[in-house]
C-alpha cells in the first residue's frame, strides 16, 4: 500500500481524459495511491495516481517534494510511506 500525505493543494493530472494534460486539484490531506505505469508512454517514469483512478504525477515528481533531513520544513513537502517504509527523496 502506498500512502500520500500532502500540506497543500497540488494540481494534478487527470489522464483518464483525452486531453490527457488536464488538470484537477488534489486538496491537502492523506491519500491511499498506487503506482500504475506511465500513462503517456514513458516506461521509464511510473505514476503514482489515487487508487481506482488515473489522476496524479510521475513518480518522480512527487518524491522531489520528500524533503531531505537537513532541509527546513515547507508546505510544498510531501511523505510518501510504501508498506510501511518512508520513501527517500528523489534528488535527480
Amino acid at each position: 500500500m502506498i500512502t500520500l500525505k500532502t500540506k497543500r493543494v497540488w494540481r494534478v493530472i487527470d489522464a483518464s481524459k483525452v486531453k490527457s494534460d488536464e488538470d484537477c486539484e488534489l486538496p491537502a490531506g492523506e491519500y491511499e495511491m498506487e503506482r500504475i505505469a506511465n500513462p503517456r508512454g514513458h516506461s521509464d517514469a511510473p505514476w503514482f495516481v489515487l487508487k481506482g483512478t488515473k489522476k496524479g504525477r510521475a513518480e518522480m515528481a512527487w518524491r522531489q517534494h520528500i524533503r531531505p533531513d537537513d532541509q527546513p520544513p515547507s508546505d510544498f513537502d510531501v511523505e510518501i510511506i510504501e508498506d510501511g517504509a518512508p520513501l527517500a527523496p528523489d534528488n535527480g
